[in-house]
């Protein structure tokens, strides 16, 4: 990871950064932008900001990572909702049903974490 203060107020993968946010870029997207002069990575530009500014240091998610992100929640929200409901449910046969989509969303969660 490659540290920088942000110099110009810029958009990468979708995120907008501000300017004199620090912030922890993959080393590949941190060296092109320090190259192009829209940040600085310099421990004196970053110190600035972080103990004059009060700036806390982020780390950049690339847009992959928040797309996983996303869907892990999604699958953890349908697994708790599935769960609650199995609880909730009296008749047998329903509830071998909700069991069944309990299952499924516990099994597409630990296959998206494993390919992750």
């Amino acid at each position: 990871m490659k540290r920088v203060r942000i110099l110009v107020d810029r958009t990468v993968d979708e995120l907008r950064y501000r300017v004199n946010q620090v912030v922890d870029f993959p080393d590949a997207i941190g060296k092109q932008l320090t190259a192009t002069g829209e940040v600085d990575d310099s421990k004196g530009g970053i110190d600035y900001c972080i103990k004059e500014l009060g700036a806390e240091p982020i780390v950049h998610e690339e847009a992959a990572e928040r797309a996983a992100t996303a869907q892990f929640a999604d699958l953890e929200a349908a697994l708790k909702a599935a769960n609650a409901a199995v609880k909730g449910e009296k008749d047998a046969g329903k509830r071998a049903e909700l069991q069944k989509v309990a299952k499924a969303a516990a099994a597409a969660l630990k296959d998206a974490k494993a390919k992750a």
